[in-house]
């Protein structure tokens, strides 16, 4: 998983990419029209990223859905949630 994110370039190139085609159309009438136009870009690099390479091996990913990984994460992520509550 760590080769997919080393670096924030894909993130760089994904707001390049929502950049250009947001100049392209130059005045957007309202907020809803520019969500619209950012979701279908975003939906695109989505389905071409889904087109490549699987990130976990089909091993690696069963082996992951029966472990307790998942628990874990949850009641870590429970914790950061209470912390942000009480500051």
């Amino acid at each position: 998983m760590r080769r997919f994110l080393r670096t924030s370039n894909h993130i760089e190139r994904l707001n390049r990419e929502l950049k250009r085609r947001s100049k392209a159309i130059g005045i957007f009438p309202n907020d809803a029209s520019l969500v619209r136009l950012i979701g279908s870009v975003l939906l695109e690099q989505n389905s071409i990223c889904q087109a490549g390479r699987s990130i976990f091996s089909k091993e690696t990913y069963s082996k992951l859905l029966v472990s307790d990984v998942r628990n874990r994460l949850h009641l870590i992520a429970e914790e950061q949630a209470s912390l942000l509550q009480v500051a």
